[in-house]
């Protein structure tokens, strides 16, 4: 039996930098489309700002919106190119990993004692699936942040959209913020 675990465990890890590749592109479309669409409706209120003659003084989400969609399209150029991705590792490298991994070296001694798992072995095989939730969750914390700021009308259920940012949150705090970034340099 534990030969058949790490054999499904090795395949997992042999085929875990093709997912994370496509994985790469398909961030980088969604980040291009968020700024392209959140720019592009910025230019219609624009227009429609000037055909009913209101002043810039009045404009309330034009300066948002600009910067958001900017950052957007920044992000999905960065993590294309790698550039971003070679940023991020260089200035996370204080920061301390994730929460499952913290726990992971607290508690390493009495999990080997009690089971006789060596646990550097065993984090070295699950890491790339701890990594892919990391991704899930940033993508999930963007996708959110996107959502609260381009909502074009009254949030039906506030609470609904505070409890998905909160999950995210906590999400990217027990996986890491960057535990999938080395994965995206295959």
């Amino acid at each position: 039996m534990d030969e058949f675990i790490e054999d499904i465990l090795k395949f997992f890890n042999s085929i875990i930098p093709i997912i994370f590749i496509y994985l790469k592109y398909i961030l980088s479309f969604i980040l291009l489309t968020i700024g392209t669409l959140t720019l592009l409706r910025l230019r219609g209120i624009y227009l429609q700002q000037r055909a009913k003659g209101i002043k810039d003084e009045e404009d309330q989400l034009k300066n948002t919106r600009l910067i958001l969609g900017t950052v957007y399209l920044f992000l999905a150029f960065g993590i294309l190119f790698n550039h971003l991705i070679y940023f991020l590792i260089w200035i996370s490298k204080p920061l301390p990993n994730g929460l499952i991994f913290i726990l992971f070296d607290i508690f390493k001694h009495t999990i080997q004692e009690q089971t006789g798992i060596n646990i550097d072995v065993f984090k070295s095989y699950i890491h790339p699936l701890f990594a892919l939730f990391s991704f899930v969750a940033i993508l999930h914390l963007v996708l959110s942040f996107y959502y609260l700021i381009n909502s074009n009308r009254v949030i039906s259920n506030p609470r609904a959209q505070v409890l998905s940012l909160v999950s995210a949150v906590v999400e990217t705090v027990f996986f890491g913020f960057t535990a999938y970034l080395p994965y995206f340099l295959y």
